[in-house]
């Protein structure tokens, strides 16, 4: 009997194995992917090194494992990953224009990858605090008296660029504002104003929750002319075990308390400086921020909620108000004022 015979008559009676999908070769992908010259330049092996990095590091801070890790990661990571896939992004220009044809199909899948690592790299998305879904339990008062604008505040970049800081994660900055200006009256604006030119500067600040002073600095001057440390001069205070409320942008020397007293809401603080204002937006400002720590390389940030505040005359509360600037810096925040 034939061949072609009996595999009819297997077919027939149903002996046939059924066919498998062909099986593809490490070679027969490669070739798939890359073309025919399966070879890759070095720029291209180095491109998939820095994509397999960024999304190690995009692993990381999905899983909230908290810590100096996560901090570190987030803060600093993009220093490294981005100027070199820019670097290699160089580099890859003038190999493919050194070697022709410049279009070859090895080179798409690298390209992929570098362009990969370029857009996730400055990771910008908010800092993806560990405890973003459980907020401090802390009563937290309005600390001023009259007039703030909200600067930043809520939630988005456009709203409030401070949920890029690990620390100022949930943080809200405020400034005194009345009639639609921010200067003292005959203020001359031809001039650049001076720190002592704004509404809040040296106002009063009252403690807004009850706890334990756990630092302070309060060394640095009021000075719009110099670059000034993110945080300025500010105070520290323990409400709960890894719960530390910060009040930062203080005069220098107007801290009342020591580190280690005691103290209650809507006892006197300090009063508000210019040690964390800049140019060219500078303006003496009370920036509060709720942390899981004291020390600021390591404080990761904790939702926390104002109890109550006066907003076009309603009173509002608890929560937090939504801040924003608008294209020339100024603030469009509400206008809001602690309840009589």
């Amino acid at each position: 009997m034939s061949s072609k015979a009996k595999a009819k008559r297997d077919r027939k009676k149903g002996k046939t194995k059924p066919s498998e999908p062909p099986k593809m070769s490490a070679p027969a992908l490669r070739s798939l992917l890359f073309g025919g010259d399966q070879s890759l330049e070095s720029w291209g092996l180095i491109s998939f090194v820095l994509l397999g990095l960024t999304l190690a590091v995009w692993g990381v801070l999905a899983a909230r494992p908290g810590g100096a890790l996560p901090i570190w990661l987030y803060s600093q990571g993009r220093f490294f990953l981005v100027p070199v896939a820019l670097g290699v992004a160089a580099w890859a220009l003038v190999t493919v224009l050194r070697r022709k044809p410049v279009i070859q199909h090895k080179r798409l899948w690298p390209l992929v990858a570098l362009a990969g690592t370029i857009g996730l790299a400055p990771f910008p998305v908010p800092y993806p605090a560990p405890r973003e879904r459980a907020p401090s339990h802390a009563r937290v008062r309005f600390p001023l008296q009259g007039s703030w604008r909200v600067r930043w505040a809520g939630e988005g970049v456009e709203n409030n660029p401070l949920v890029l800081e690990p620390a100022r994660r949930f943080g809200l900055v405020l400034v005194r504002e009345e009639e639609g200006s921010m200067l003292l009256p005959g203020t001359d604006p031809a001039r650049p104003a001076a720190p002592q030119d704004h509404l809040g500067f040296g106002l009063p600040v009252l403690s807004p929750v009850d706890g334990i002073i756990a630092g302070l600095t309060e060394s640095l001057p009021d000075d719009f002319e110099r670059r000034a440390p993110m945080l300025g001069n500010y105070v520290v205070i323990k409400v709960a075990a890894g719960e530390y409320f910060w009040l930062s942008g203080l005069k220098r020397d107007s801290v009342l308390p020591e580190t280690g007293d005691r103290i209650v809401a809507g006892d006197p603080l300090a009063s508000i400086g210019a040690s964390a204002a800049r140019r060219p937006t500078a303006e003496p400002h009370l920036a509060l921020f709720m942390a899981s720590s004291p020390d600021p390389s390591l404080a990761e940030g904790i939702p926390w909620q104002l109890e109550a505040w006066n907003q076009g005359g309603r009173q509002k509360g608890p929560g937090m108000p939504q801040g924003g600037v608008d294209w020339n810096g100024s603030p469009r925040g509400p206008l809001i004022r602690p309840v009589e």
